[in-house]
């Protein structure tokens, strides 16, 4: 029987709660409540192609928000909501963040370093 190792890039605490707690993985993002339930997720994401670089949680008083950079340069959001919640399952998040200036041509290169290790994700974004 294989064993899959599973590298955890960032645990982080969701900002404003003391019980929400994020578990970011190359290939998922999952969501816990430990006040509710320590073992189930309430928010399981996932992306339909590359692997996800970075993580962070963008909080208004009225939506929390999940803002994702991947491998492929793209950079992606989604409402955390009871559409997007665990219990109907795995979520793929499909909606990208898009910049557009007419005059402005930006180049990204993104340094991650998790574990010791260096991964280095350069995308140019055209911004028009």
């Amino acid at each position: 029987m294989a064993v899959r190792f599973i590298a955890v890039l960032q645990a982080l605490w969701l900002p404003g709660s003391q019980t929400e707690v994020a578990v970011v993985t190359a290939d998922f993002v999952k969501v816990y409540n430990l006040a509710v339930d320590a073992i189930s997720p309430q928010y399981y994401f996932l992306l339909p192609t590359g692997k996800i670089r970075d993580a962070t949680f963008v909080v208004s008083d009225s939506e929390r928000h999940l803002v994702l950079m991947a491998s492929s340069g793209y950079i992606y959001t989604q409402t955390m909501d009871a559409t997007s919640s665990a219990q109907h399952g795995p979520f793929y998040i499909t909606s990208i963040l898009e910049m557009k200036h007419a005059d402005v041509k930006v180049w990204l290169t993104f340094y991650c370093y998790y574990c010791y290790f260096r991964f280095m994700a350069s995308c140019t974004l055209n911004l028009r």
